[in-house]
């Protein structure tokens, strides 16, 4: 668990990561808005907003994004056309 998330729900951290994912029309200020409103804290939301360039060219399988692992994370390789394990 990424220990900068590991105080949040489950349900929470899934609603952040398919937001990360998929909403391409939200700028961070409406994603950090938002978050903040679903429960994280104000360096959570900042936090998870560091991330979202990641979200942006990787798809990563449900639960093994770096919201919920860190550094260790689990992406599709459109080359393998498989998941890798990063790092």
């Amino acid at each position: 668990m990424n220990p900068t998330f590991s105080d949040i729900g489950e349900h929470t951290l899934l609603t952040v990561e398919d937001q990360m994912t998929n909403n391409e029309v939200s700028d961070d200020d409406e994603m950090r808005e938002h978050f903040i409103e679903i429960g994280l804290i104000e360096t959570q939301a900042n936090a998870a907003l560091q991330l979202r360039p990641l979200y942006r060219v990787n798809l990563y399988m449900i639960g093994q994004s770096p919201l919920f692992q860190g550094d260790t994370t689990t992406s599709f390789d459109p080359h393998t056309r498989s998941f890798k394990r990063d790092r």
